[in-house]
């Protein structure tokens, strides 16, 4: 078989980087490339494809992954934990964005929850290929919770914290759609 380059593109939070790598690299290989444009290093990367968690030693191209296709980041919970809070980068804000400010972290860590639920859904779907009446109920309160944190967000404003908002409510809504085409 002839190598050739696959353009992919590596979503990771809310940021999509496009990059270009060997057909024939495994996704331990990848791991590397994707540490280099994201900054994440390889041991607190997993990488999901079409949903499902890949092994390190699995082929990109012999899992399907082709020109085009879409992969997906996810940082280790304990890395993710040991940033510092945006609000600590922040300059001084009022103490009503700050009130505000606090209220979207308490919803980013509601929407890190569900997210982890979403993810182990996402495993056993993988592993039995089917998505049981247990899943399914389980899809649908996750997304409803997820549609709460969403109704809590369009209730804050301030000046100093729209970024942030603006953040967890793409984040909200693409697991709002990784949640409905699981259903579907």
């Amino acid at each position: 078989m002839t190598t050739h380059v696959l353009n992919v593109k590596l979503t990771h939070g809310l940021k999509v980087s496009s990059m270009a790598v060997p057909s024939d690299c495994d996704f331990m290989d990848f791991k590397v490339a994707a540490q280099k444009v994201t900054g994440v290093p390889v041991e607190d990367q997993k990488i999901l494809f079409r949903g499902k968690p890949m092994n390190d030693g699995d082929a990109l191209f012999a899992i399907g992954v082709r020109d085009g296709s879409k992969l997906m980041l996810i940082e280790s919970e304990a890395r993710r934990r040991a940033k510092v809070p945006v609000h600590q980068l922040m300059p001084a804000m009022s103490p009503a964005d700050a009130a505000t400010l606090k209220k979207v972290h308490e919803v980013q860590a509601s929407a890190d929850k569900l997210e982890k639920e979403l993810v182990q859904v996402e495993s056993d779907v993988a592993k039995t290929g089917t998505i049981d009446a247990e899943s399914k109920k389980q899809l649908r309160r996750i997304q409803e919770m997820l549609e709460r944190e969403l109704l809590k967000l369009d209730s804050l404003s301030g000046e100093g914290i729209r970024d942030q908002r603006r953040a967890q409510v793409q984040r909200i809504n693409a697991l709002c759609e990784r949640t409905e085409a699981l259903l579907s």
